[in-house]
């Protein structure tokens, strides 16, 4: 509705907070229907949190990528799929060891 009756668009926060929160559906309609795009929060905050599906999809078409510190992150939350996903899949995070 607000993409339609609206002109003042959104922030690459909206794709953000979609992912932070899991929302898949959300992140792909933003993906394919907004520009605004997103920061590399999104496969940081997906990854963190465990949305898998999430993470993947922004891996596979967007090109901001995740931090460094993402792997810290979600291996401090167990998310240990992830963890091992991460270090195939996003050289910057083998960067970081973890004790």
């Amino acid at each position: 509705w607000l993409h339609h009756h609206r002109s003042e668009g959104c922030t690459d926060n909206a794709m953000d907070g979609a992912a932070y929160n899991g929302h898949f559906d959300i992140v792909q309609w933003l993906h394919r229907h907004r520009s605004e795009g997103c920061s590399i929060d999104a496969m940081h905050f997906a990854a963190v949190h465990g949305h898998f599906e999430v993470l993947l999809f922004l891996h596979s078409q967007r090109t901001e990528g995740c931090s460094s510190y993402t792997i810290v992150d979600a291996a401090a939350r167990g998310n240990n799929h992830v963890v091992a996903w991460l270090r195939q899949h996003c050289p910057n995070t083998e960067a970081i060891i973890i004790i």
